[in-house]
Parts: structure tokens; sequence; C-alpha cells
């Protein structure tokens, strides 16, 4: 018995100097086991001493298995972090191939993870930014890390630019470099809006009759417009070397401070003041100051000389039931409605001053453009009912004609005979061209002028009960331009968009002014021909449009060559409603194109 245990610890001895060479010279092989030379001991120890083999093996496999858990476990968060991540995330070896990539890396891309698994990270750059990879990589390695901009191709060809951490890591006592990649398409997009909105409030700022200040929250006076540069007299150059109180006649540096605190906390303000101008001269302004969290925060002040406003106050306080605060431009007649009196409102909407109007009749306001019988009505409700409101036509002093909206009253004497008539209005140019351009949007398509989808629908759900009445025929273009996507990725969007509308231009003088144009969107257009006599006129047109819109372009200083592929269908031969007949022409249109373009095809030859 004494015998077999000596053999048996003999073995298991032996096996533990096995595991112990295995760690000294093979520590790839048995990875995890920081502690196999403990564990080689401890397995000699049991067999030699007699140990109870068995229940330390226990011990050991569960110690191990643990271990290999936390491991599993660790690396699954690892994975999940990796793959759900909203940014590009992927590793490469020491050459700059891909060793691993996250989903929204290769579906960016476009690629699948096995195509890009192995391939060099510069065969996804742009040939600008691939041939300094190997800069990128060699600074990566001498600083352990890096950030740098950067371009990638997708496979259909467009461009995405990016931004690139990059850090070097070990796995597997490996040297590795780890990047995450942002896409900041978005990012530059927001800031060419940001851009082109700044730079449309400059223009609007630098062409404003009333003056403006950009201050910071010290009193700095930072921006200043041409306005308030030309009514103060001072350069530019000199205000912006000057503080809030250098030109505030009624402030000192304390007054400033507290009225910049009571603008930030309360966020806006107005007030009237009194400014300096350079050669000394005093003007009283009105003051709109907007605080603006940007930055170290700024004000905004929008300074509007006063000085006709107080000239005139004493004439404003003897009607100040009838003037006071309006907005709207106002004038007081006389029982024979000769004018005695406007405000400045007046003055400002029509371009006449009060000395040009005094005693005049409102008549030097009229168009001309309203009829005997619309003033007659107007004068009657008048005197019947002692108002009358509506919308008018009249011209500015500049012959510039406006609508208004014109409010007439009556103020009689105490015997009840007329003796004034106040009149008040309002320009309303702006609220029409607004309501006009919402119906255009609604209705058009914005980069062409042409009809919309919305349009199109529209008409051809009418244009076809008009025939099935009238038992008329009808045709439907769809026309597709031939190879636009390359032309616009090759010369960029401006370009792409000029072509459009030149499209369009030719295709419109293509056919009747009854007949209708529509764009779709991207290069697709759609023609409504109505009232036809028969498919032989519409390939008439179609061919007329073909030859047009292959005619060469020059757009910008490009010479560009594109040509259109077109599918007809006919009303009612190959459609009885709107889906089938946009569909059917459709259906020719990629027949037209797949047969090389620069073509027409009709449906019912398909």
């Amino acid at each position: 018995m004494q015998n077999h245990k000596a053999i048996t610890g003999l073995i298991v001895a032996g096996y533990g100097i096995v595991i112990l060479l295995l760690y000294a010279f093979g520590n790839e092989l048995v990875s995890g086991m920081k502690e196999c030379w403990l564990l080689a001991l401890l397995i000699g120890l049991v067999g030699i001493t007699g140990m109870g083999v068995e229940r330390f093996a226990c011990v050991a496999l569960r110690k191990e298995e643990n271990e290999v858990s936390a491991l599993q476990a660790s690396e699954e968060r690892f994975r999940t972090l990796f793959e759900s991540a909203s940014d590009c995330m992927l590793i490469l070896d020491e050459e700059g191939r891909i060793v691993d990539i996250n989903r929204i890396g290769h579906e960016r891309l476009g690629y699948s993870r096995e195509e890009m698994l192995g391939k060099r990270i510069a065969e996804f750059d742009t040939r600008e930014f691939s041939a300094i990879v190997p800069e990128r990589l060699a600074e990566i390695e001498r600083e352990g890390h890096g950030m740098f901009a950067s371009a990638h191709l997708r496979r259909d060809g467009t461009v995405i630019p990016v931004e690139v951490h990059s850090r070097i890591i070990h796995l597997g006592g490996k040297k590795r470099y780890f990047s995450v990649i942002r896409d900041l398409t978005e990012r530059q997009r927001l800031e060419a809006e940001l851009k082109a909105r700044e730079e449309k409030f400059r223009a609007a700022l630098e062409t404003s009759s009333d003056g403006f200040w950009m201050v910071d929250l010290s009193g700095r006076i930072l921006e200043v417009n041409e306005a308030y540069l030309k009514i103060s007299g001072y350069s530019r150059e000199e205000i912006l070397k000057m503080q809030v109180p250098d030109l505030e006649a009624n402030e000192l540096a304390d007054d400033t401070a507290r009225h910049i605190s009571k603008v930030v906390l309360e966020g806006h303000d107005r007030f009237e003041s009194v400014h300096r101008k350079k050669d000394g001269t005093l003007w009283p302004v009105e003051v709109v100051a907007n605080y603006w969290p940007i930055k170290e925060g700024r004000i905004f002040v929008f300074v509007t000389d006063i000085s006709e406003k107080r000239s005139s106050e004493e004439r404003i306080r003897l009607m100040a039931s009838v003037f006071e605060n309006a907005i709207e431009a106002m004038l007081v007649t006389d029982s024979q409605n000769r004018i005695e009196d406007v405000n400045p409102s007046f003055t400002r909407l029509t371009g006449y001053e009060r000395q040009e109007v005094l005693g005049k009749n409102p008549s030097v306001l009229s168009s001309g453009m309203e009829s005997e019988t619309f003033y007659r009505n107007m004068w009657t409700c008048i005197r019947d009912k002692g108002y009358w409101q509506g919308e008018i036509m009249d011209r500015k002093k500049d012959g510039t004609l406006y609508p208004k909206w014109l409010s007439i009253s009556v103020v009689r004497d105490e015997n009840g005979r007329i003796a004034h008539h106040i009149g008040s209005f309002t320009d309303i140019s702006e609220r029409k061209r607004t309501e006009t351009e919402i119906r255009k949007l609604a209705f058009h398509d914005n980069l062409t002028g042409l009809y919309n989808r919305f349009s199109l629908i529209a008409q051809l759900e009418q244009a076809i009960a008009r025939a099935k009445r009238n038992g008329l025929a009808l045709a439907v273009m769809f026309i597709d331009l031939d190879r636009f996507k390359s032309i616009n990725d090759r010369l960029g969007h401006h370009v792409g968009d000029g072509l459009l509308i030149a499209v369009a231009d030719r295709i419109k003088g293509s056919v009747r002014e009854s007949d209708m144009v529509a764009r779709l969107g991207g290069d697709e257009f759609v023609v409504l021909l109505t009232d036809i006599r028969g498919m032989e006129e519409a390939v008439v047109v179609a061919s007329k449009i073909v030859e047009q819109v292959s005619l060469p372009y020059e757009i910008e200083g490009n010479h560009i060559e594109t040509t259109p592929s077109i599918g007809v269908s006919f009303y009612p031969e190959d459609g009885s409603d709107v889906s089938s007949m946009l569909r059917h022409a459709d259906h020719a249109m990629y027949h037209a194109k797949s047969g090389g373009g620069r073509r027409c095809r009709t449906y019912d030859s398909l």
C-alpha cells in the first residue's frame, strides 16, 4: 500500500513538473494561469504526502472555471459596447491592416465585416489621406495616441469626412492600434448652415438704417454696423476701442455695469437715452438690448435715432388719444377730408413727410387701381355706420405700389356732425408675400419652380376625370437624366442644381403652355400632356424634349453633357388612374434607360 502511494505521488509530481515547464517555456499556451508554478508544486506535494488528489483537483478546477467565466463576461461586455457604439470603432495591426471593426463602421462604408478584415485602412481613405496613413501611424507610435481629420470612401464612391482618435493598445501580447472614427457630415452641414445664417444676419445689420453694437459683459464694444458709424461720425477702429460709457452721455462706468447686469438677468431691455457724437453733439436714441448666452456672454444693442420723435412730442401729446404708442400709420382729416396731421409711422410707410401732405386729400396716396364703385361703397359705409375697414392698394411717394389694411372711423362734434376722419393702416406686403410663398412652397418645387409631386397628382386626377368625361386622350411622360449622379458627384451639388434648373427650362420650352411640367425630386421630371389627338403627338413632343435636353450646357464654367431617358404612358390605353399612369410611364422610362438612354419608350411597346 505504501509503495502504491509513493508511485502515485511520483506520477502526480511528474504532472506538476510538466505544468511548471509549460508555464516557464510556453506562457502563450497556458494563458490565464498566472499561478501555475504554485499549482504545480502543490500537486507534487499532494502526490508525495498522499493527500487527497481528487479533493485538491476539484478546488483548482473550480478556481480556473471562475476565472474563465469572468474573462468571458468581460469579453462579452466589450463586444456589446464595441458593436453598439454610434461611432465607427476598429483595430489595426502594426501594418495598418484591419483586425476588427464594429457594425456601424463597415455598414457606414457599405461593406460587410468580412470584406474589410485584413484590408489596409488606407484602401478606404481618399487619395489625399491614404498617402499619409504611414505618417499617422508613426505619430501614434511616437506619442502613444493621436487625433486627426481624414475622409473615407464609401463603396458607392461618396466621401465621408471623419475625425479619427487613435491610441496604441496591447492584445494577447501584440501591439494594436485602436481607433474611434466619427462621421463629421452632419457637423459640417450644421457649421455651413450656421455660417450662412451668420452672413445673412451680418448683411442685414450692415444694410439696416438703425445702429447696432455687440458688447461683452464688461461693456467693451466688439462689433458696430455702418449705420451707427455714419450717424456718430466715428470710424470702426475708434468705436472698437471704446466702452459703452464713452458713447452714452447718461451713463458712467458703474451705471453701465448695473445696466448690463439687469439685461443679463431679464434677458432684454428697451429704453431711451442720449448718445454723444464724435463732434460732441448729443442725439436722442431708443435702445433695445438683448442678452445672448454665447461664448462668455454677449449683448446685442439696436440703436434708433429718435430725434424726429422728440421734436414732434408736443404735437403727439395734442392728439394723444390717437397717436400714443401707435405702430400703425395714422392720419387725421377735417370734415372736408383735408389732412390735418399724420403720425411718424405714416412717413416711414409712405415716404411722405408731414409737411408734404398737410392740407391735401388722402387721394394723394391712391394707386388708381380701385374703381369708383369701390370708393362710393366705402364712403357710403362710413357715413351710414361711422366705420369702414378693408384691403386697398395704394402708392408710396417713390411710386411703389403696396397693399395695406385700412381702417377709417368718424369723430363727430357735440352736434353729431362729422368733425374728423381718422385713418390707420399697415403695410401688409410682407404678410401677402409670405402667404404667396407658402402657397408656392406647397405646390411648387423650391429649386426649379416647377410643380411638385402634390400638384402633379392633383392635376393628373383632374385631367383623367376630364378626359373620361369628354372622351379625350392624355399622356404622361416620366423623364430621368442619364449620368446625372456622376455629374453631381464630380462637380458638386451647386453645379448639379444649376443643371437641373437649366433642364427644367428646356423641358418647359418644349411643351405647350397648357401642358404641365413637374419635378418629383432628384433628376426625375414628369410632363402631363392633355387634350392630345393620339400617341403620335406625344412621341413627337418626347423626341423634341430628347433633342433639347441633350444639347450641351455651360454651368458655372463647366461644359456638361447629359441626355434624358423618357417613358410614356397613355390614357386610357395604359391606365385609368394616377397610380397606374405614373407607374407605367416609370416602367417604360427604365426600359429606355436600360437600352442606353437618350431615347423614348412607350409602355405599349414593351
